[in-house]
């Protein structure tokens, strides 16, 4: 930085130095704008019924959500059984949200603190679709492998200046649709799932 250049810099900062610290101390940073547009987009697909937000137990690098036919075949457990998450949910889906390259990444999770009987077909279940050897008292279980097409590296490293150029509904609205169109192949996984846990289930 040169000398001219250094004494323009002190002069704005002077000038303008409580509007700047304010800017910097709550400056946006891409994943923290990317939570809120997965949860935007969540939102308007929870409108049309689709899928069910879960914002209390979202943040920042996990955005979760759960669909109707999932909660028929897992409903809300009983008092004494809060889940993993403290809900009384067995299960839900997670965008992935921990950095750059992974976000837009989708999991099916599952908790193990659940009744012993469900819990052991459930367990039956997630081998027949993930046949890791997992530890007799496992907790948590993910399955599924699902990404947002639209949303890439270069999507989240670029989102904050795409902000400052363009309607934040456009955004949101590639955001909403691409995972309208994974929710498709979410279906499906899910429909397996569900038929080979309603067969164990009375066995």
């Amino acid at each position: 930085m040169d000398e001219r250049l250094q004494k323009i810099c002190n002069r704005i900062y002077s000038q303008h130095q409580e509007a700047l610290d304010l800017i910097f101390e709550n400056k946006p940073d891409n994943l923290s704008v990317m939570s809120e547009l997965y949860s935007e987009a969540i939102n308007n697909l929870e409108k049309d019924g689709l899928l069910i937000s879960n914002p209390n137990h979202s943040g920042k690098s996990i955005i979760r959500f759960e669909t109707k036919e999932m909660n028929k075949v897992f409903p809300r457990l009983s008092s004494d059984y809060r889940g993993g998450w403290g809900n009384h949910k067995a299960y839900s889906f997670e965008i992935l949200n921990k950095d750059a390259k992974s976000s837009g990444k989708i999991k099916l999770a599952f908790t193990g603190r659940i009744e012993p009987q469900k819990r052991v077909v459930l367990e039956k279940t997630l081998n027949h679709f993930d046949n890791r050897n997992k530890k007799s008292n496992w907790e948590w279980w993910t399955v599924g492998n699902w990404k947002l097409k639209k949303v890439d590296q270069n999507f989240v490293d670029n989102i904050i200046s795409r902000l400052g150029e363009e309607e934040r509904e456009v955004i949101v609205k590639e955001i909403t649709d691409s995972l309208r169109k994974q929710i498709v192949e979410i279906d499906d996984y899910c429909s397996d799932l569900i038929s080979k846990y309603n067969e164990l289930s009375e066995m």
